[in-house]
């Protein structure tokens, strides 16, 4: 018996390095009791609380999606392992065997037969035009059967759940869950790992989303976008705040001709329309990756590295509000006595910007860095729209509306793919708004909402 062998994309590493970034975060809150107060009032609201479980779910998603290797072969020499070309991942292996089974053309939401009609030999070898029968339908159980068996066996673990936990907190004398908060959370999440789990029971019999024109299931397609998503909206910050926040802090304490060069650099950079810059940077990539080919070793490796080009392009294109307002804050808090005082007794600039300036500064980082979140999920989208977004190769919102424009045309509509792409990519857009939204009142001290 092999083990899988792992495959390690850039995209991969980068976006674990985000997710311990994030892990380490929220241990260094649990140890400051003014920070945990503050976003135990954010948690503390239902609205925030079931938002913070949706995109919670979107990157335990994305980091299944993130852990990718080949499968090893079934060989006459078991010696030397033999490995698929075929790169899967985690996330393939746990929603098997959905994405599997690719029927010839388009098939409507659970549906059993084909949309279109095909020509067929029957017994008497005359050809004839029918429905095809779809082979994930192939003697499937009724939609309703299966939700009553579904609704049954949740039933049976919810009560035992509340027996456990119940016996549990009487045991002890206590309150089960006394916060309002923690119960709405506690309902909303056992909502939602319902609701994905019943999708994933049918999606065993039924193409619950349909297929495209190729037959592929738009469901798997649509739950593999969301790791295109999540990176193309984390990943890119990882190269506009480090530039964001070296030139904005830069600009603003040391002044004089630093700020005045920062100053030419990012009003340069702003009135040049940022989707020109993004379309051609992107297709002077294309070209070099073509003039590049025999550098990857797998066309996966070649689509990640678009996609991590474009995250770069992103970044170094997005930079400039946050620069600007670091800029502001940071002439601000350097007239302070505080840092008048450390500049008095000695103390270094670079420890004054370490120590002073950048801890002050960091609640905008923070709510810049969460508000541009959701608009690079729709950049994407719109990229992808216009053709120099991700690679065709690459699974994405974008290109699944992309490919969608023209099936609308079609007589019957074909409506589903554009459907299940929009539900998802506003799904996650909307609860990063909400979220970032109670972000900035909670950090902006001219808020005092939350």
């Amino acid at each position: 018996m092999f083990w899988p062998h792992p495959v390690f994309l850039t995209t991969d590493i980068m976006i674990w390095l985000f997710a311990i970034s994030v892990i380490g975060c929220v241990y260094k809150v649990r140890c400051n009791q003014p920070l945990q107060n503050k976003w135990g009032q954010l948690l503390a609201r239902p609205l925030y609380s079931a938002c913070a479980i949706i995109l919670l779910v979107f990157t335990t998603i994305a980091l299944l999606d993130s852990i990718h290797f080949k499968k090893p072969l079934l060989t006459t020499n078991s010696s030397t392992p033999v490995y698929s070309n075929n790169v899967s991942s985690l996330l393939d292996t746990a929603i098997s065997p959905l994405g599997t089974v690719v029927e010839s053309s388009y098939s409507a939401p659970f549906a059993t037969h084909s949309l279109n009609k095909s020509y067929r030999r029957d017994k008497q070898q005359h050809y004839v035009s029918s429905y095809n029968p779809l082979q994930l339908t192939h003697n499937a159980p009724s939609v309703q059967t299966l939700t009553l068996h579904f609704l049954f066996t949740l039933a049976i673990i919810g009560l035992s759940i509340c027996a456990v936990v119940g016996s549990y907190y009487r045991l002890r004398q206590q309150t089960w869950l006394r916060a309002p908060a923690a119960r709405y959370a506690l309902l909303f999440g056992a909502l939602l790992t319902a609701l994905l789990s019943y999708l994933l029971a049918l999606s065993h019999h039924y193409h619950v989303f349909g297929t495209n024109k190729i037959g592929e299931d738009v469901l798997y397609q649509t739950i593999k976008s969301i790791r295109t998503g999540i990176i193309i909206g984390t990943v890119t910050t990882f190269f506009s705040v480090p530039l964001a926040i070296t030139l904005g802090i830069a600009a603003g304490y040391f002044g004089k001709r630093v700020d005045d060069c920062i100053q030419y650099i990012y009003t340069t950079v702003s009135a040049v329309r940022s989707i020109l810059l993004i379309s051609a940077a992107i297709l002077s990539l294309q070209v070099w990756l073509g003039r590049h080919a025999s550098w990857f070793a797998s066309m996966e490796e070649s689509a990640d590295m678009r996609l991590l080009l474009l995250c770069a392009i992103l970044g170094l294109t997005g930079w400039t509000a946050l620069c600007r307002l670091l800029r502001g804050e940071t002439l601000k808090i350097r007239e302070l006595d505080y840092i008048t005082a450390a500049k008095t007794l000695g103390v270094s600039n670079r420890r004054i910007i370490f120590r002073h300036i950048l801890p002050n500064v960091m609640h905008l980082v923070l709510i810049i860095s969460v508000i541009d979140f959701s608009g690079l999920v729709l950049a994407e989208a719109v990229l992808s729209y216009v053709g120099v977004g991700v690679a065709p190769s690459t699974i994405s919102w974008g290109n699944m509306i992309n490919s969608a424009r023209l099936e609308l045309a079609r007589e019957p509509a074909i409506w589903w793919s554009l459907a299940a792409a929009f539900t998802f990519m506003f799904t996650l857009v909307l609860a990063a708004n909400i979220v970032a939204d109670g972000v900035r009142d909670l950090f902006d001290p001219r808020e005092s909402r939350c």
